[in-house]
């Protein structure tokens, strides 16, 4: 094959893989708000691990994750978008990547009662580790940090 061509079939496939992790995001925030938990936890590695640190310190599998967004916001109004992704692939079946984000949570009558909040705005990234496990991608590592957030109590 001329070497022009392997490179056009090489970035085609590239291209493929990152518009299929542009979507497993869309779909993670879609999935969230929307509280298709099932199919949230679908996006996941079994063995993947989180990191909220304005809610703790320290790593935690999916489990303990999809119990953490399912107890904030189960019963409230949250949205959220994902802007500008820098995906950078580390092999064929591995990638990062790196998404602004922006998310705003109107809590429900409880959820107020339980977080002393009526709403939030919050403003950060995401920062993720894929993985190709057969023809999906998934998340294996994600870790949301904050640049700002506004809060307006009860």
């Amino acid at each position: 094959m001329p070497y022009g061509s392997s490179h056009l079939a090489a970035d085609a496939a590239r291209s493929a893989d990152r518009q299929q992790i542009m979507v497993l995001k869309a779909r993670y925030m879609r999935f969230v708000d929307t509280k298709q938990w099932p199919a949230l936890a679908s996006l996941f590695a079994e063995d993947a691990t989180f990191h909220f640190p304005e809610v703790r310190p320290e790593l935690f599998g999916k489990a303990e994750m999809l119990k953490l967004i399912v107890d904030s916001l189960d019963d409230s109004i949250s949205i959220h978008h994902g802007h500008m992704p820098e995906i950078e692939f580390h092999g064929p079946d591995r990638a990062s990547g790196i998404w602004a984000m922006e998310d705003r949570i109107i809590y429900s009558p409880s959820a107020r009662a339980r977080h002393g909040l009526a709403q939030m705005y919050g403003f950060g990234h995401y920062h993720e580790s894929y993985i190709l496990s057969g023809e999906n991608w998934l998340i294996t590592q994600l870790t949301l940090t904050r640049l700002h957030k506004v809060e307006i109590p009860v």
